[in-house]
C-alpha cells in the first residue's frame, strides 16, 4: 500500500516551481531580446567593406598615372566595388570595376588619374567612396584611406611641383632611381645614371655602370627646363633615339624627370622617375 503522506513534499515542491514558472511568464511575456538564440549573430553588410592603401598599378602599366585601389570583401558573398570619389583629388579619373570579390578576399579597383597642374595638387587623399553591390542590392560606402593616398599624392606633387633647374655641373655625378612611374616601374631601386659635365650619359639597372659595358650610352643636352637623351647604343633601344623629359630639383635635392617625348625608352606622359644622387662626379672614372 503507498504511503501517501511520503508524497506529499514532493507534490508542495513541484506546485511551487509551477507558481513560479506562470509568474515568470507573466512578467517576461513577448520580451524576445532577453533570449539568446546561439544563430543570431550581427550580419556583415556591404558597408563592412574596407579598402587598403592606393598603390602604382604593376600589370601592364601603360601611363604614370595607373593606380590600384585593393579592397576586402568581408560579407559572405561575392561582390562588385567601384571606385566614386576621392577626397580631395581635383583632376577627373577614369575607374575599373572590382568584380565578384569572393568573401573572405581582397579585390582590385584599378584607376587612372592624370595629374591637374592647373591646381595645386593635393597633399592627401583622406577617404574614397565606394559603390557595392552584393545580392542584397547597391549602396555607396565611405571609407578612411591609409597612408592618405601617398602613391597618388607623390606622383601628382612630382608631375606638377616646381623646382630648382638642373644644369651640367648640378648634374654631375651618379644617380640612383628610387621610384619610377608608368612602365619602367620596375627600375626602381636598381637604375644607376651617370651624368658627366661634358654631356655624357650612361645607365644600368645590373651593376654594370663601371665595368665598361653599361646597359645604355647616350649624350645629353639640357635646354630650359627639358633633358634631352640621345643614344649611342643601348640595349633595347637604337642608335639615336632621342627621349625628352623635364628635369627639376625638388625640395629634397632629388632629381625629378617627368617624361615628354621620345622614341626610347617608350613612355607617355605621366612618367616620371624620381632618383638621388648616391656619388658626386669628383674622383669617378673618366669616360670614354
Amino acid at each position: 500500500m503507498i504511503d501517501r503522506r511520503a508524497w506529499l513534499p514532493v507534490a508542495v515542491v513541484a506546485a511551487a516551481c509551477l507558481v513560479v514558472g506562470l509568474v515568470a511568464g507573466v512578467f517576461v511575456g513577448g520580451r524576445t531580446d532577453l533570449v539568446q538564440d546561439g544563430s543570431s549573430k550581427a550580419k556583415v553588410t556591404p558597408a563592412s567593406v574596407s579598402v587598403g592603401a592606393i598603390e602604382q598599378y604593376r600589370l601592364h602599366a601603360s601611363t604614370g598615372w595607373d593606380f590600384a585601389l585593393p579592397v576586402y570583401n568581408p560579407t559572405e558573398g561575392p561582390i562588385d566595388a567601384e571606385l566614386v570619389a576621392l577626397a580631395g583629388l581635383v583632376s577627373p579619373f577614369t575607374s575599373a570595376k572590382a568584380e565578384e570579390v569572393r568573401p573572405g578576399s581582397w579585390g582590385t579597383i584599378r584607376f587612372s588619374a592624370a595629374a591637374n597642374c592647373e591646381a595645386p595638387p593635393p597633399t592627401s587623399v583622406t577617404t574614397v567612396r565606394l559603390r557595392v553591390t552584393a545580392s542584397g542590392g547597391q549602396s555607396e560606402v565611405t571609407r578612411p584611406l591609409p597612408e592618405a593616398g601617398k602613391a597618388l599624392t607623390e606622383h601628382d606633387q612630382a608631375v606638377c611641383g616646381v623646382g630648382s633647374p638642373v644644369d651640367p655641373d648640378d648634374l654631375a655625378g651618379v644617380w640612383l632611381v628610387e621610384r619610377a612611374y608608368g612602365p619602367d616601374m620596375y627600375l626602381a631601386g636598381t637604375y644607376l645614371m651617370r651624368f658627366t659635365r661634358g654631356g655624357t650619359f650612361e645607365a644600368d639597372p645590373e651593376g654594370r655602370l663601371f665595368a665598361g659595358n653599361p646597359a645604355v650610352r647616350a649624350t645629353y643636352r639640357v635646354r630650359g627646363e627639358l633633358l634631352e637623351i640621345t643614344t649611342r647604343n643601348a640595349s633595347g633601344c637604337g642608335a639615336g633615339t632621342r627621349a625628352t623629359w623635364r628635369a627639376a630639383f625638388d625640395a629634397l635635392d632629388r632629381l625629378t624627370m617627368v617624361y615628354v617625348n621620345g622614341d626610347c625608352p617608350e613612355g607617355d606622359q605621366g612618367d616620371v622617375w624620381v632618383a638621388r644622387r648616391v656619388l658626386h662626379d669628383e674622383g669617378l672614372p673618366r669616360d670614354d
